[in-house]
């Protein structure tokens, strides 16, 4: 009913299996019957209680993205020891963390995560990966402040990766025609008797952005980008580092590299420094 009230048609067609059925989620495991759009070859749909894709179990909105976040989560902890092994090998251990990290390890957090509202805690245990490992890189020890990644190394904060990706997405959906399968859904989260967790989840991150409008990918690019900046700055002021002065834009500080005195120097900005006449300066 669902799929004929949208005027959808399920694919029933595997590539590997040709002859395979699709499955849909329904609470119980009874056959389901699908007539295509002239109302020819019914089609018998297996109803299942959850279905394994992309490597998560998928059956509630809630328990996929439950599940989806603690895969998000491992994901990091499984690349931070892969950047980190992989770094001591290179000609510059902080450069070559710093490229996997952002170009390999980022993007497989966050494979088909688009439309996965992600709490708070979740973002904060990904970020305070990313801090560790940027840390472990300088030999710095894990109490000083996470920050660390985006003053010295010019790496954003996750939820700015993460937020980007969803309203790209949201944004790509949105001007798709209204023939889409996608534009469809879309517009159902939007016009539900009561917004989907989806849409409250983007509507809050549109709110917290102070971004009324998803224009465009720069314009969320510079709202994002605006924002986290400001977070930044309020953390550096409130750890009141004499050497850490509010930025204007994150980059990679000239004189990180994996030599000694680079660790000596960011140890030294951090109150942190393992001889202790370098204590306090």
């Amino acid at each position: 009913k669902h799929c004929k009230y949208l005027k959808l048609i399920i694919s029933t067609a595997n590539p590997t299996q040709p002859t395979a059925k699709s499955k849909v989620i329904y609470p119980n495991a009874d056959p389901c019957t699908n007539v295509d759009q002239y109302g020819l070859d019914a089609l018998t749909l297996d109803k299942v209680v959850q279905y394994k894709y992309l490597g998560i179990n998928t059956s509630t909105m809630y328990r996929t993205g439950s599940e989806k976040q603690k895969h998000a989560i491992a994901t990091a902890r499984r690349f931070k020891g892969a950047c980190l092994n992989v770094s001591r090998r290179g000609p510059d251990a902080t450069l070559l963390a710093a490229t996997l990290w952002t170009s390999v390890a980022i993007p497989s957090i966050l494979f088909g995560c688009e439309s996965i509202p992600f709490s708070d805690t979740t973002i904060d245990s990904i970020n305070r990966i990313q801090s560790q490992l940027f840390k472990a890189i300088l030999s710095l020890p894990i109490s000083v402040h996470n920050f660390v990644a985006q003053t010295e190394f010019g790496i954003p904060h996750f939820a700015s990766f993460l937020y980007k990706q969803q309203l790209n997405a949201c944004l790509k959906w949105m001007q798709l025609p209204n023939t889409r399968w996608a534009k469809l859904a879309l517009k159902e989260h939007m016009q539900w008797p009561q917004p989907s967790p989806y849409w409250s989840y983007i509507v809050s991150l549109k709110t917290k952005l102070n971004m009324p409008v998803l224009r465009s990918k720069s314009n969320i690019r510079k709202h994002v980008d605006v924002y986290f900046r400001k977070m930044l700055n309020i953390e550096i002021l409130r750890a009141k580092l004499p050497s850490l002065k509010p930025l204007k834009r994150l980059k990679r500080a000239p004189y990180i590299s994996e030599n000694n005195l680079s660790s000596l120097l960011v140890g030294i900005k951090f109150n942190y420094c393992p001889k202790i006449q370098c204590q306090g300066v």
